[in-house]
């Protein structure tokens, strides 16, 4: 199973767990960015940039979850 994130198109198959990430202190200096890491068992991560997107990274996220909780 893939999902396609603005430039990636990333497995969602074998996930441990995905989280939502926010850096940046907010200041016009500091912006706020938000990352999806997906991490899959084994070790391995995939990081999905949304930059200073905070609605389209939240809507991603529940775009996966959606997908992931429909998989038998």
């Amino acid at each position: 199973m893939f999902y396609r994130a603005n430039n990636k198109i990333v497995s969602i198959n074998n996930v441990k767990e995905i989280t939502l990430q926010t850096f940046g202190s907010g200041a016009k200096s500091n912006p706020f960015q938000y990352t999806i890491r997906i991490d899959y068992f084994g070790e391995e991560n995939v990081f999905l940039e949304f930059h200073s997107n905070k609605a389209l990274a939240e809507q991603t996220l529940e775009e996966i979850f959606e997908i992931l909780t429909k998989t038998p």
